[in-house]
């Protein structure tokens, strides 16, 4: 229910997108509520009555055009229309048909198209339904032959979906396809070369028609929410014949309407406005938290007591008496080690008067005595 109330708020906010609950210049036929003279409300008030158990199918049948009820008997009709009222239990199920949008073949030709969306329990599905209806005796009748699904469907579908996937865009989407479709009807109802274009003198019937059917146009273009169309058609009517009261208030209820969205657009873009804005703040606060953080973790970073790091021991600078006694202390041991052992000692004693007190020179001195001594013997 709530997925499905978001949804036709949705509904209101797109052009053309407006229910038509609640129009007036409606009849009441054994229970069954009927609009007089508005084709788009028949064709809502049908679809509506079918998944009604309650409502009078044979009502809904005499909505039928003659060309349908000739394809279609009342007892068919009857058991199909018993089956789309079982299809759908009321009680659990909310539902809602919507007029979706609209194109004027003629004064006594018009389509409407429909959403139909139901819901139980967070699930559900939407259509988007094509009814052609057609003027017979003055009357408006809904005609299912001119659809192009075969064999002839009591609601034809022409697009669905799942309701959980339905939103802004889907809308928007769906749009585009009716316009499409509008656009083929436009195109196909266009003279074929500018010559069949033809002025002639019109009369004051002809002028009445005219006038009729431009009523029919901009009531249509009211019905389905484009009030901006609307309001040019009944100035147009009011331009041909300026004591037209229905025309009038048409008009009225047309500027009206076209306010009213207007000051709920600048309303929404207000509110947009306010909510880049307190983001942007936000936006702004987080990032003095996030520096007021980092200066306080640099101001307790600096109060812990870093330990001094031991400087390396230097080692002294050699005196040139170090260096000649390694110098003489290393030749004489090459000295020694070549056997040479007298000018080894001479070597030795020289390093032993750099350094009188160094056991290692006097042992080599013991050892070159006694090679000496060997030697001699």
């Amino acid at each position: 229910m709530k997925r499905l109330s978001i949804i036709l708020a949705m509904l209101m906010l797109i052009p053309f997108f407006s229910g038509c609950a609640g129009k007036k210049g409606v009849a009441v036929q054994k229970g069954f509520i009927v609009p007089a003279d508005d084709p788009i409300l028949i064709g809502q008030a049908y679809l509506q009555a079918l998944y009604d158990k309650q409502s009078n199918k044979t009502v809904l049948y005499g909505l039928l055009s003659e060309t349908t009820q000739a394809v279609i008997p009342e007892s068919a009709f009857m058991s199909q229309t018993a089956q789309v009222s079982e299809s759908v239990d009321m009680t659990a199920i909310y539902m809602d048909v919507t007029t979706f949008d609209a194109f004027l073949f003629s004064d006594t030709d018009v389509v409407g198209y429909y959403l139909i969306v139901y819901e139980k329990d967070q699930a559900g599905a939407y259509f988007l339904a094509e009814l052609y209806m057609t003027m017979e005796s003055g009357l408006w009748k809904i005609d299912l032959t001119r659809q192009e699904q075969q064999p002839l469907q009591l609601i034809p579908v022409i697009n669905r979906g799942d309701i959980t996937r339905l939103n802004r865009r889907s809308l928007e989407s769906l749009q585009d396809f009716v316009r499409s479709k509008k656009a083929v009807y436009q195109q196909e109802a266009a003279p074929s070369t500018p010559s069949q274009a033809v002025s002639v003198p019109v009369d004051a019937e002809t002028l009445e028609k005219n006038i009729k059917k431009e009523m029919i146009v901009g009531k249509v273009y009211f019905d389905v929410g484009n009030y901006e169309r609307a309001r040019e058609t009944f100035e147009n009517v009011i331009a041909i014949d300026p004591e037209n009261k229905e025309a009038r208030d048409y008009l009225e209820k047309s500027m009206s309407a076209i306010a009213r969205k207007q000051q709920e657009q600048e309303l929404q873009q207000q509110r947009l406005q306010e909510e880049r804005l307190k983001a942007e703040q936000a936006r702004i606060q987080e990032e003095k938290r996030l520096l007021e953080e980092q200066r306080k973790l640099l101001e307790q970073q600096k109060q812990v007591a870093v330990p001094p790091v031991p400087e390396k021991a230097v080692p002294a600078e050699k005196s040139v008496a170090d260096e000649l006694f390694e110098q003489t202390f290393s030749q004489a041991c090459e000295l020694y080690t070549a056997g040479e052992y007298r000018n080894a000692m001479l070597q030795f004693n020289k390093a032993l008067h750099l350094r009188p007190s160094d056991p290692e020179v006097q042992s080599y001195i013991q050892k070159c005595e006694r090679a000496i001594q060997v030697l001699s013997e």
